[in-house]
Formats: C-alpha cells, structure tokens, sequence
C-alpha cells in the first residue's frame, strides 16, 4: 500500500490494488500493421518525430519558412501520424483492459453478494 497523508487517508488506504494477468486480444488489422514493414519505418521516425522534428521547424521558422512550405507539412506529418500509431494501438490494449477489470470487479461484487438487494 502507498503512504498517503492528509483528510483522504481512509477512502485510498481501503482500497488495494492488485496486479494480475490479463490477456489482450489485438485484431488481426492491427496485427497486420504490426508485422508489416511499415513498422520498421514508424519505429525509425519515432526518435525523429519527438526529438528531431520540432527541432528542424524552429530552425525553417529562423529560416523564414512559410507555411506552404513541404519540409513544415513533413515535419508536422511526422511529429502527428507517428504517435498516433502507438496512441491508437495503446487505446486498443487500454480499452480492453479496462473491460477485463470492470469485468473482474463485476463478477468478484456479484459473488461476494453486494449486488443483491435485501
């Protein structure tokens, strides 16, 4: 359990978190994209798309870049598609397990008789 002080110690220290096992099924979409060798290209851009990305457009904006230019387009491209790959794959797994744990406290409350009305 973590320490935790101040006026809300009893509601946090009453509740346990457990870690268990959880299997996530990925659908065959994303399995695809996920063998597929465009991965290969997505993980090399990821690095680029954090570090190097908006590093290159503070440089056209010294540079007196405008908008319509491609290398700005490019490197908005990549700093918001490349992410986004990871961020909709990790919804996919989050989601899930979120169902699995409301699951999981559904069956333990219901088995535990603190669904039942007396």
């Amino acid at each position: 359990r973590a320490a935790v002080s101040g006026s809300k110690t009893s509601s946090l220290q009453d509740k346990e978190f457990q870690i268990g096992d959880v299997k996530v099924t990925i659908s065959a979409a994303w399995v695809r994209r996920i063998n597929s060798p465009l991965m290969y290209v997505i993980s090399a851009l990821t690095g680029v798309s954090v570090t190097f990305m908006p590093v290159n457009l503070f440089w056209l904006g010294q540079a007196q870049a405008g908008y319509r230019s491609p290398w700005v387009w490019l490197c908005f491209a990549i700093i918001w598609l490349v992410p986004g790959f990871y961020m909709g794959l990790a919804g996919h797994v989050l989601r899930q397990v979120q169902e699995k744990t409301r699951a999981s406290k559904l069956t333990k409350s219901v088995s535990s008789g603190e669904g039942a009305e007396t």
